[in-house]
């Protein structure tokens, strides 16, 4: 799962909901120049990607068009009801960070999950 997001609480939550879910993300920086962002899609092959609906336009112009969006808004309070979740084991990356290196070639580097998975 990509997160396309500015520095936000939206941009917390997003990756501790997923700590929680024992997913890993690929964060992509806006920040970073559209070439960059497209090939960092490329290389992570995400199945899906959140993005705030401010930012909805922006993604548009980097993701294909087959990448499945889901905006992402904070509700105001907590929702009722919420399923009972398994405790999180910590086996997958949190996420999967892309850096330039000496290259200019973004290359991936994953960071574990189990400073989160006590969340």
């Amino acid at each position: 799962m990509a997160l396309y997001l500015q520095p936000s609480a939206e941009h917390v939550v997003a990756l501790l909901a997923a700590a929680r879910l024992n997913l890993t993300v690929v964060p992509l920086d806006p920040a970073y120049p559209p070439h960059l962002l497209r090939h960092v899609l490329d290389q992570a092959d995400p199945l899906c990607v959140l993005v705030a609906p401010e930012d909805e336009d922006i993604l548009d112009a980097i993701a294909p068009a087959s990448l499945p969006r889901h905006l992402l808004t904070l509700a105001d309070s907590p929702t009722a009801g919420m399923p009972q979740l398994p405790t999180h084991q910590g086996l997958r990356p949190l996420y999967t960070l892309f850096t330039s290196g000496s290259t200019g070639t973004p290359k991936a580097s994953r960071s574990p999950t189990g400073p989160c998975a006590t969340y």
